[in-house]
């Protein structure tokens, strides 16, 4: 399955990318500064998950784990990102709420 992921990597990140702009424009209807923001903590998180499939530097704080690094500890904070990009979808935005207004 992850030799599966790996290969895929590309199109993984541009579909977190996507959907990330997607979920802040549902979100965020014309407030760019929250729009911003929400896109930006989104991508952060998603950029662990990526990285990881690219054998890259994963990281959710300052510090980081490259390719040397323990391999369970990668992968684990590579699906935490994950599980906290794909959590952002559900915060419920205070500006207009989950749709714009309704």
């Amino acid at each position: 399955m992850m030799d599966y992921l790996k290969g895929a990597r590309n199109y993984i990140g541009f579909i977190l990318l996507v959907g990330a702009l997607v979920n802040g424009a549902f979100k965020y209807n014309g407030a760019v500064g929250n729009y911003i923001g929400h896109v930006a903590t989104q991508v952060f998180f998603g950029q662990a998950f990526y990285n990881y499939l690219r054998g890259g530097w994963v990281a959710l704080s300052i510090g980081g784990f490259d390719k040397s690094a323990d391999p369970n500890i990668r992968a684990t904070v590579a699906w935490v990102g994950l599980i906290l990009y794909v959590s952002c979808f559900f915060i419920v935005s205070e500006v207009g709420g989950r749709w714009g207004g309704v």
